[in-house]
């Protein structure tokens, strides 16, 4: 029978569109062995969007252009998820035609589908039979999704608040682009060393909390920060860095709740790009605690980063072994930072020692700025 097979067709269609919505809202995980509509939009679009940005040479266009790509991709996922359950139930309806007097074309069909999915209702026409169902379980997935869309919508944007209050903080603190040890260096020079375990404790929380909701909702990966040079890996990576810096360079028995915090951060924020870079299935590149890596930190960098960190007033260690220590814990991160970087253009700062150390300024007393927020 020709219309079982349409009929099935405009079932599968169904089904497909509420379990691919149902893994991306409601599954607070995400799953690789499934027909995934953002995901494939993503791989497709996401490369040939970058690009196109790429090309523009002014900062604040080219950025806007790249912020605009996971609104994009966010509202054409919508569309296409409401277009194909329409198509869907029309199908069904067009397959059981001999159910509705007058039978009707695909087009008709198309409308009445339409109008059930909208809860509309607009249609004179005499439905009988598995029809009426059909036209039932139209309506109530169009109340259901526009329901769970908007709460889709308000979680996304609400994690992407939080995820961009650190940002601007650090920001603020090491000017762009953030590094380890302007972090460091920003906070030195605001006298407020005894501040940087708490630092290091809330943006513990802040990764985790990123970890979290990025698994849950893998298009916020593609949501941009605000300034190009201060994107929120980028300052993820700076924290990372700061905290090595301190495990490497700083002397521990003076600084031991700092150590200690740096230390517990240095693991979660480790695990959660670990576990970012195997969603989205990205692989890291040289090794930087092997030698001849051109991410590997050398001698004359770290003497630049002690100087640093000893005008801004830290308690600096002077062993030898400092070197070794700190590439091999910026090894277990920097890999997977940097194919993260890649994989969504971002601008981050590989090099330790990298330029702008010293180019903030101390903050202003009085100011009433907290640096760890």
């Amino acid at each position: 029978m020709p219309w079982l097979l349409e009929y099935a067709a405009g079932a599968l269609c169904v089904v497909l569109v509420l379990s691919d919505i149902f893994r991306t809202v409601l599954l607070p995980r995400p799953t690789h062995r499934a027909l995934r509509l953002g995901p494939i939009l993503g791989r497709s679009v996401g490369p040939l969007w970058r690009g196109l940005a790429g090309r523009m040479r002014s900062p604040r266009a080219r950025q806007t252009l790249r912020a605009s790509l996971a609104p994009l991709l966010l509202v054409a996922s919508i569309l296409i998820w409401v277009a194909v359950l329409i198509l869907g139930y029309a199908a069904m309806l067009h397959a059981r035609s001999f159910d509705m007097q007058p039978p009707p074309g695909f087009g008709d069909a198309l409308f009445h589908a339409g109008s059930a999915f909208t809860t509309i209702g607009f249609t004179s026409v005499g439905i009988s039979g598995p029809s009426r169902v059909t036209v039932v379980l139209a309506g109530m997935t169009g109340l259901a999704g526009v329901t769970i869309l908007a709460t889709f919508i308000l979680s996304v944007q609400s994690s992407l608040q939080d995820r961009e209050v650190r940002v601007i903080q650090i920001g603020v603190i090491t000017r762009a682009p953030p590094t380890g040890v302007a972090l460091l260096v920003g906070i030195g020079r605001n006298d407020s060393h005894d501040r940087l375990a708490v630092v290091f404790r809330t943006w513990n929380d802040w990764a985790a909390d990123v970890l979290q909701s990025h698994r849950a909702n893998p298009i916020l990966m593609h949501f941009r920060s605000a300034e190009e040079d201060c994107e929120w890996l980028a300052a993820l990576g700076a924290v990372l860095d700061a905290a090595s810096i301190v495990l490497a360079v700083a002397d521990e028995d003076r600084m031991n709740a700092a150590s200690s915090a740096a230390r517990e951060f240095l693991l979660t924020g480790t695990h959660v790009l670990r576990q970012l870079a195997a969603i989205f299935r990205v692989e890291g590149g040289l090794d930087a605690a092997e030698p001849g890596s051109s991410r590997r930190c050398e001698a004359r960098e770290l003497d630049s980063v002690r100087d640093a960190l000893a005008k801004a007033d830290y308690a600096v260690a002077a062993g030898p072994e400092a070197l070794d220590r700190l590439n091999r814990l910026r090894s277990a991160y920097l890999d997977d930072l940097c194919a993260l970087a890649e994989r969504f253009d971002i601008r981050i700062e590989r090099d330790i020692a990298a330029r702008g150390a010293g180019r903030g300024g101390p903050l202003q007393a009085g100011s009433g700025f907290d640096p760890a927020g």
